[in-house]
């Protein structure tokens, strides 16, 4: 019996990456911590547009708290992961992706109802946002603890 599935074989699809932190994204509904997580950086047209989709995101949202990961998954596409924390402890999340010839970030529909949800760099992130997000819950939740949430950022090696 196969138990694990691979699209590629043992030394290849697996590469180290970096996780870098970008300016929080601060709109009026929400506020999202900005990651971006590549081999070697992101061309800075693609962050560009990558902010304008979280923008447009964020302007739909209630006052929610949350964080954006950009992901360069290849030489020309990239996910733009944009999560939120909802009913204290419940982490929602919308993807969008560009691809070459894009011009701008669209959603992402997955055609199953089991599908991926974070790749292991980018479970990097989520880890770190999951650890500072349950201190934020476990502590009196004042004005100066959200503050302190908002600025515990990952960087390193994902």
């Amino acid at each position: 019996m196969r138990i694990v599935e691979m699209d590629a074989p043992a030394g290849q699809g697996a590469q180290l990456k970096q996780v870098a932190i970008g300016d929080n994204l601060v709109a009026p509904q929400a506020v999202l911590k900005w990651y971006e997580i590549a081999e070697a950086g992101i061309d800075a047209e693609i962050v560009a547009l990558a902010r304008q989709a979280a923008e447009g995101f964020a302007a739909g949202r209630n006052g929610e708290v949350g964080f954006a990961i950009l992901h360069r998954c290849g030489e020309h596409f990239h996910f733009l992961l944009l999560c939120t924390w909802r009913g204290t402890n419940e982490l929602w999340e919308t993807v969008q992706f560009i691809d070459e010839g894009m011009a701008a970030f669209a959603p992402f529909d997955a055609p199953h109802a089991h599908r991926g949800t974070f790749c292991i760099w980018e479970m990097t992130a989520v880890s770190h946002e999951t650890a500072a997000w349950r201190r934020f819950l476990l502590s009196p939740r004042s004005q100066a603890d959200l503050e302190t949430y908002l600025r515990s950022r990952y960087t390193g090696e994902a």
